[in-house]
């Protein structure tokens, strides 16, 4: 039965995990997406931001990222879905952290990405933070043993990504998320 107990647990701090992380999700997503629309705006670039063919994209990205955006264009091209919103939406959480690594500090962060968060956070700092939680994001959806996880180090570090990205997104996330009470609960 202990084991049982555990298991049910496990599945609803996995859950409680997902749920808080995809506010933080969502909004990184969202602001991110509006600085490279700014950002390829400003450029003068015709076209969306992930339109791949104008000249400012090209060295900004590599394969991977560029296999996800060209998947992503075919999917909601066929879908006839091929809006700033339904890309935003449609592209991984991956995607999104990947834009925060080092070899776009010069480009992306410096010029726009940093706008994202609160002043004078480190891009490095950020990256390894969203970077764990993709991680765990993973993990999680895979229901993989929460157990050993230290709970409260990881609703501190939500409630920190969700802050950096904006006050009203902790207060919001905090107040909805069941992680902490899931978390107290465990058997």
């Amino acid at each position: 039965m202990a084991a049982l107990q555990l298991y049910v647990w496990n599945s609803k701090m996995c859950a409680g995990y997902c749920e808080a992380l995809s506010w933080i999700e969502v909004g990184l997503r969202n602001r991110l997406a509006d600085l490279m629309k700014q950002l390829h705006t400003q450029s003068g670039a015709g076209g969306d931001w992930w339109d791949t063919d104008v000249p400012w994209f090209d060295p900004w990205f590599e394969d991977p990222a560029l296999a996800q955006l060209e998947s992503a264009k075919a999917t909601l091209s066929n879908r006839g879905r091929l809006t700033h919103g339904h890309m935003v939406a449609e592209l991984q959480f991956g995607f999104w952290v990947r834009l925060l690594a080092k070899r776009f500090e010069a480009s992306l962060w410096t010029a726009a990405l940093r706008h994202a968060f609160d002043r004078g956070v480190q891009r490095k700092a950020i990256e390894r933070q969203f970077s764990q939680m993709n991680r765990w994001r993973n993990r999680a959806a895979h229901h993989e043993c929460m157990l050993a996880r230290d709970l409260d180090r990881d609703w501190e570090s939500l409630q920190a990504a969700a802050a950096a990205l904006h006050p009203d997104l902790r207060s919001t996330m905090a107040s909805v998320a069941g992680f902490p009470e899931v978390a107290a609960a465990r058997p």
